[in-house]
C-alpha cells in the first residue's frame, strides 16, 4: 500500500512539473513586444503628450514574473525649450504573482534606469509636467471613504504601482522667469506608496548642482484630508546638503478651511559658505549655525515662534535672517524667550 501511494505522488509531481514547464515554455514563446504599439496608445491616451518606446518589450520570469522595456521618450509640452519632458534608457517593471494569480495585473516595483527629466515653468508660471490626458479607458473606478468619486485616482489606482525606484540619471529644473537651471544628478532615488490611502515614503541620495545631497521622508496619506477638511496627515522630513542638516515635521491639512500646516523646524550647520554660495546670501562664511522653530500656517498667514537662532555660537535674533535676505510677506515672527 505505501509503496502504491509513494508511486501516486511520485506520478502527481511528475506531472504538475510537467504541467509547469510547459506553462513556462508557453510563455516564454508569447511575443510579448506585438503588444508594444497598444501600451503606447495607452500612454499617449493617459499622457495627451507623445510617447515614445524604441526598444523592444520583453517578459521575464525569473525570479519573479517582469518585464522589460528601453528607449523611452515623453514629449514635453509645446511651448517647452527641449523636445523631451522624459527619457528613460530602461524600465524594469516587477510583476506581483499573487494577483495575477486572479488574472489581475499589479506592478508591485518599477525601476527607471537612468532616467533624464526636463521639469520647466514658461515666463508666466505654467509648468510642463501637468499631463491632461484624453479619453483613455476608465480601468478602474475609485471612491472616496464617504463613496464619493476620486476622479484623479482612478488610472493611479489602475496601475497600483507599489514602489518606484530610480538607479542613475539626473532631473533638471529650468525656472521660465529667470532661466536659471537646476540639476539634480541621481545616484538612487525611491517612491513607495501612493500618498492618498497609504503614506507616501520619499528617498533620494545624489547632488543638487555638484553639491552631495540625500533626503529621506514621509507624508501623507491625504485621502482623509480631501474628504474632511477639518483633518491633518503627518509629514517628516530629513535633508542634509551642503554641510547642512535640516529637519521637518509635524501634520498639514487644509490651509483656507482646516487646520493648515504646523510643523517644527530644526537646522544644523557646521559652516555656511557652501549654502551661502548656492543660495546666493550673505550668510557668515565661516561660522557654524543652528535653527530650531516652530512654523504655522493657515489662511494665507505664516507664523514663526519660538524662533531659536545661533550663529557662530552666539544667539541671533529673527531680525538677521531678514537681514540675510529671508523675506516674510504676511507673516509674523516671535523669537523665543
Amino acid at each position: 500500500m505505501a509503496v502504491k501511494k509513494n508511486r501516486i505522488l511520485i506520478i502527481g509531481i511528475f506531472g504538475a512539473a510537467t504541467l509547469a514547464a510547459a506553462g513556462v515554455g508557453y510563455l516564454r514563446s508569447i511575443n510579448v513586444d506585438r503588444f508594444r504599439p497598444a501600451l503606447v496608445a495607452e500612454l499617449r491616451a493617459a499622457t495627451g503628450r507623445d510617447v515614445r518606446i524604441d526598444g523592444p518589450l520583453r517578459l521575464g520570469l525569473w525570479p519573479a514574473p517582469h518585464f522589460t522595456m528601453s528607449d523611452i521618450a515623453v514629449a514635453n509640452a509645446p511651448w517647452g525649450t527641449r523636445p523631451a519632458l522624459a527619457r528613460i534608457e530602461r524600465i524594469d517593471a516587477k510583476i506581483a504573482l499573487a494577483p495575477l494569480l486572479k488574472g489581475e495585473l499589479r506592478i508591485s516595483r518599477l525601476r527607471l534606469v537612468r532616467p533624464d527629466l526636463w521639469l520647466e515653468t514658461d515666463p508666466y508660471g505654467k509648468v510642463n509636467w501637468v499631463l491632461a490626458g484624453g479619453t483613455g479607458p476608465a480601468l478602474m473606478e475609485v471612491a472616496g471613504p464617504h463613496g464619493k468619486h476620486d476622479p484623479a485616482g482612478s488610472l493611479l489606482r489602475a496601475l497600483a504601482i507599489g514602489r518606484v525606484d530610480m538607479a542613475g540619471g539626473r532631473l533638471t529644473y529650468r525656472d521660465g522667469a529667470t532661466g536659471d537651471i537646476t540639476v539634480f544628478g541621481v545616484s538612487s532615488a525611491s517612491v513607495e506608496g501612493d500618498g492618498r490611502r497609504t503614506p507616501l515614503k520619499l528617498a533620494f541620495a545624489g547632488d543638487w548642482n555638484a553639491l552631495p545631497l540625500t533626503l529621506n521622508g514621509v507624508i501623507g496619506p491625504f485621502n482623509a484630508i480631501a474628504f474632511d477638511e477639518g483633518r491633518a496627515s503627518a509629514i517628516r522630513f530629513a535633508l542634509e546638503t551642503a554641510g547642512v542638516q535640516l529637519s521637518v515635521g509635524g501634520t498639514v491639512g487644509d490651509p483656507r478651511r482646516g487646520p493648515g500646516a504646523t510643523l517644527h523646524i530644526s537646522g544644523r550647520a557646521a559652516a555656511l559658505d557652501k549654502l551661502a554660495t548656492v543660495l546666493g546670501l550673505a550668510l557668515p562664511q565661516a561660522a557654524g549655525a543652528s535653527f530650531d522653530a516652530d512654523l504655522r500656517y493657515r489662511k494665507a498667514l505664516l507664523e514663526l515662534s519660538d524662533v531659536r537662532l545661533s550663529l557662530g555660537g552666539q544667539a541671533a535674533y529673527p531680525k538677521q535672517l531678514i537681514d540675510a535676505g529671508f523675506h516674510f510677506e504676511h507673516a509674523t515672527v516671535r523669537e523665543a524667550l
